[in-house]
């Protein structure tokens, strides 16, 4: 049986946990801190439920002020690792609002070791103004896990996280932080802008488009491909701005020939595919090639979604793909037997549409 992440938080952790603390904190009752964490209904909480009873806990067991609990959990953080170390930043999440100066001091420590993404946010909304200017001072520091902090904490639409709704509204206080970093040394850090890019441009698309534009082919590669990477969804929506900033070029020249397809797949089986691509010219040139299955929903419509296949500047002047896409059982999506259809798209174009039937489980 798969170990659940939220075992992690476990009486092993507990113990190592409270050892550190009272390196800190002589006064500390391990055992009374330990059983507090455990006491039922511990085995039915999940994940971030552990975590919050844990920060509970510690501000129950540890005497004195916010300054003194945060100073002691910032030094005890450095010996953690992982997802696990999130308790940290989530004490000073749970407690700390009141404390901006040590909150801010910590989180910037701990997010060293661990990630501060989630704590920072219930900060941006009580002290927008302060927390932005963080966020810029965040986005010059050495360290590039504050760094990336500074970009993925304010993300509009963090997964796992609480939506920012007042840069959904206007995220236009978040492009300072973004050019600080769009050509950061790091890529787990220039992954982030990318990510904050993207999403700024479900909910403004001309916003993306203009950083975009204002920066693609001007600072340096990798910032292009940090560019091309937040704009992965108008691209997989064929958005017409994005494909010319980005140059790509006419496929007028570029048949797609000996398209076979399993035109009835099993239930929890594959779809298979396979097409060629040619041209008489020296070379496809550069291409995208993505595919999009439009899923059969329970009530009759369609839900589309993209699939990338390859990108690159192709040489030779024919290349054959061999395609298979997974109809099993995933959480994030539920199929229905029916009629469903493909499409195949070069360069943002539909080249072709085909239609295969999901047969019924039954």
């Amino acid at each position: 049986m798969s170990k659940l992440l939220k075992d992690s938080y476990n009486k092993h952790f507990l113990e190592k946990l409270s050892q550190e603390i009272k390196k800190h904190d002589q006064m500390l009752d391990k055992k009374a801190f330990i059983n507090h964490c455990v006491q039922e209904p511990w085995n039915e909480l999940g994940l971030k439920e552990r975590m919050k009873k844990i920060s509970c806990a510690f501000d129950h067991h540890v005497n004195g002020n916010f300054t003194f609990k945060a100073t002691i959990l910032t030094k005890a953080s450095v010996n953690f690792n992982g997802y696990t170390a999130c308790v940290f930043p989530d004490f000073i999440e749970e407690f700390g609002l009141n404390h901006f100066t040590d909150s801010v001091k910590s989180l910037e420590k701990m997010t060293c070791y661990s990630t501060a993404e989630f704590a920072v946010r219930p900060f941006l909304e009580l002290y927008p103004k302060k927390m932005q200017q963080q966020m810029i001072k965040w986005s010059k520091h050495q360290n590039h896990h504050v760094r990336r902090l500074a970009s993925e904490g304010c993300r509009p639409r963090l997964p796992w996280g609480k939506a920012l709704v007042q840069f959904k509204r206007d995220p236009q206080p978040l492009l300072i932080i973004l050019d600080n970093l769009k050509n950061d040394p790091s890529e787990y850090v220039r992954r982030s802008v990318a990510n904050n890019l993207n999403d700024i441009g479900k909910d403004h698309s001309e916003v993306l488009k203009s950083f975009v534009k204002a920066n693609y082919q001007k600072v340096s590669l990798n910032c292009d491909k940090m560019l091309k990477h937040a704009s992965r969804n108008l691209l997989k929506s064929s958005d017409k701005d994005i494909l010319k900033i980005f140059s790509y070029p006419s496929i007028e020249h570029i048949k797609l020939l000996d398209f076979n397809m399993t035109e009835t797949v099993n239930w929890e089986s594959n779809l298979e595919f396979s097409f060629l691509l040619k041209t008489q010219d020296t070379s496809l040139g550069i291409l995208r090639i993505e595919y999009e299955i439009a899923h059969l929903k329970n009530d009759g419509s369609y839900h589309s979604k993209v699939f990338k296949i390859s990108e690159s500047n192709f040489k030779a002047n024919a290349k054959t793909v061999l395609r298979k896409h997974s109809f099993k059982a995933r959480s994030v999506r539920k199929y229905y037997p029916g009629l469903h259809h493909i499409s195949l798209k070069l360069n943002g174009k539909v080249s072709l549409r085909r239609s295969f039937h999901l047969l019924d489980p039954n």
